[in-house]
């Protein structure tokens, strides 16, 4: 059986996204790309991660995610789920964490793994501290 194939296209990070009836997606709050907080420690209510991959495979496919504070390796949220794809083409992979801690500025990476690919796909943004 051959290896399924995934391409990252890209990742939006945001407070949320949304489907309406009609199917289309609806981005809120997206952050470009950095993040500017108020005060460490600061807990975000939500923090959604919306990925778009491609599939040359179809199927469902299991990942494993993590989101870690990349100066000193800390994990500060973890995912495991199942993302189908129908037909090879684009499929969509929406994570959102809930009460999510940040305990301090610096550079943070988004690593999502499929079981059946060796590529991990990693996206990197920054947190900072807003200068008042």
């Amino acid at each position: 059986m051959a290896q399924p194939t995934f391409n990252h296209k890209y990742t939006l990070v945001c407070d949320d996204v949304r489907r309406e009836d009609n199917g289309k997606l609806i981005i809120i709050g997206l952050f470009t790309p950095d993040i500017v907080v108020p005060q460490i420690p600061f807990v975000f209510p939500m923090l959604t991660v919306f990925q778009v991959i491609e599939s040359t495979r179809v199927g469902q496919f299991q990942f494993r995610s993590s989101l870690e504070l990349l100066e000193t390796g800390t994990k500060i949220a973890q995912a495991i789920g199942m993302v189908e794809s129908k037909q090879p083409g684009i499929l969509l992979n929406i994570l959102r964490l809930g009460n999510l801690k940040i305990q301090s500025p610096g550079t943070y990476t988004f690593t999502t793994e499929f079981d059946q690919s060796g590529e991990p796909i990693v996206y990197s943004f920054q947190v900072n501290l807003r200068q008042t």
